[in-house]
């Protein structure tokens, strides 16, 4: 998940040798964790249709690309002030939030039927195991470092991602470069009946079906509870246990319990 989160609380990641300091209450604090969302939600429905417009694949790699481009600028957005801040954090939000509308619109020409539950788990289990991976890893950049290269490196490895994606990926089994015949026939023979070619959009049927509700609602608590951990996690071990930043690094199981 999202690396803008990292931005989680920079005056509590700071170098004890000599990273900079924001004096930033709590609610300014808050405003600036919050702001990632407000561009997060945005996108998540017109990502969908954009996906289907102009393909999952770049929507999905110009999306993380933008992340990882305003996660650089991290670090000089806090020095401009806090607003600056804010924004460049809801501008990573829309580029974040189209991931994983354009991730279920490639899995929809991509999984076969039998395996789809365990291709969409395995991605998105990969989204958690980031969470493990770079909390932690946060922590050590920001002792040994400064809590800046944390922005720089994670921002570069995003960039170096899509450089990847975008000569890996491909939209479908007919536009990939590299696949074998027999996996292309195999996956094309498996989704022939699988497709819906209709254009409208049954939104009638979706919104009366208790179904779709329930998942809406077990959802939506979900992302709430688990983001608001994440978010807030290392301020709460900062401020309330008063860890330091050593400390910081520990503060994996939740993550890696939901992974």
């Amino acid at each position: 998940m999202p690396k803008a989160h990292r931005t989680t609380d920079l005056a509590s990641m700071a170098h004890l040798k000599g990273g900079k300091k924001y004096n930033w209450n709590a609610d300014t604090q808050g405003w600036i964790l919050g702001s990632f969302f407000y561009g997060y939600i945005i996108t998540q429905i017109p990502g969908g249709y954009l996906a289907r417009q102009v393909g999952g694949k770049l929507l999905m790699g110009f999306g993380v690309l933008g992340t990882a481009v305003f996660t650089l600028f991290t670090p000089l957005a806090a020095d401009l002030g806090v607003g600056c801040l804010i924004a460049v954090r809801a501008l990573e939000g829309l580029g974040e939030g189209v991931t994983f509308p354009a991730m279920h619109v490639m899995w929809s020409s991509w999984a076969p039927p039998l395996e789809r539950s365990k291709l969409l788990s395995i991605s998105y289990a990969g989204a958690q195991l980031g969470t493990v991976v770079s909390l932690p890893l946060s922590g050590v950049i920001s002792f040994y470092m400064d809590w800046i290269y944390v922005f720089y490196i994670f921002g570069s490895l995003g960039v170096l991602w899509f450089l990847f994606w975008i000569c890996m990926v491909g939209d479908t089994p007919e536009t990939h470069k590299r696949i074998s015949l027999a996996e292309k026939e195999y996956i094309l023979s498996t989704l022939s009946d699988q497709l819906s070619t209709r254009k409208s959009v049954p939104w009638a049927a979706m919104l009366t079906s208790l179904p779709l509700w329930a998942i809406v609602v077990a959802h939506f608590s979900y992302n709430w509870t688990f983001y608001t951990l994440l978010t807030l996690l290392p301020t709460y071990m900062k401020e309330i246990l008063k860890f330091d930043v050593q400390e910081v690094r520990r503060s994996t199981p939740p993550q890696l319990i939901d992974l």
